[in-house]
């Protein structure tokens, strides 16, 4: 097991002092070691502050196991719960795109986080790859706005 950060998880999360305003916060993470059981990739943090409501989320997997019989399963969550966004799956097998909208993990309304320690949205290797695949990357979004008391216009 490994734990992995996305190319851009250091740079700043987008932040606008005001609550209920849209944003989104890109991430990517190349390949370059082929993932096994277990690994984890820490696509965005979510640290202390106002709380944050998750909106919605998109993935685009390329193809991460080139396996003639393919078995790599990934879950999309965050540090409490590795599959809060989305249940094992195997997307990774041929590639493909993943929604919340249409993939989620009985999500049918937006996940507010309290944001009393810091945590991170992540993807979990849940089944191991026959054939890891290496010079791909994974790619994709959270959008997501901040609750409290609305200020003026």
């Amino acid at each position: 097991m490994a734990t992995y950060l996305a190319d851009n998880y250091k740079d700043p999360v987008p932040v606008i002092g005001n609550v209920g305003v849209e944003m989104v916060r890109e991430f990517l993470f190349t390949v370059s070691t082929a993932l096994a059981l277990n690994d984890i990739i820490k696509l965005m943090p979510v640290n202390i502050g106002m709380p944050l409501v998750l909106d919605d989320w998109f993935v685009d997997f390329p193809d991460l196991d080139t396996n003639a019989s393919p078995l790599i399963e990934v879950q999309l969550g965050d540090t409490d719960t590795v599959a809060k966004f989305m249940a094992a799956n195997t997307v990774g097998q041929a590639g493909g795109k993943r929604f919340m909208s249409s993939h989620g993990a009985a999500l049918a309304v937006p996940v507010e986080y309290g944001r009393t320690a810091d945590k991170d949205f992540r993807l979990t290797v849940s089944t191991g790859p026959g054939t890891g695949a290496t010079g791909v990357a994974i790619r994709g979004w959270f959008k997501y706005h901040f609750s409290g008391i609305a200020s003026p216009v």
